[in-house]
């Protein structure tokens, strides 16, 4: 999890769905941008581009889930 708890958690998600500027939450220096550039309509992987941290929203919602 990237947020400190779950009601966070699923507000980044839903952020991140509804393509929102969302800054990232590791480094708080960029907002996240898609991974795949080219593929427009696809909003389920993330990207900072200061950290390199990658958020892939299918696998966060499949950990909070198994909370």
């Amino acid at each position: 999890m990237y947020k400190a708890n779950r009601e966070e958690e699923v507000k980044l998600i839903k952020s991140l769905l509804c393509r929102e500027n969302v800054t990232c939450p590791k480094c708080g220096q960029a907002v996240l941008e898609p991974f795949h550039k080219k593929a427009k309509k696809s909003n389920t992987d993330y990207i900072c581009a200061v950290c390199g941290e990658r958020y892939r929203v299918l696998k966060m919602m499949d950990e909070i889930n198994d909370c």
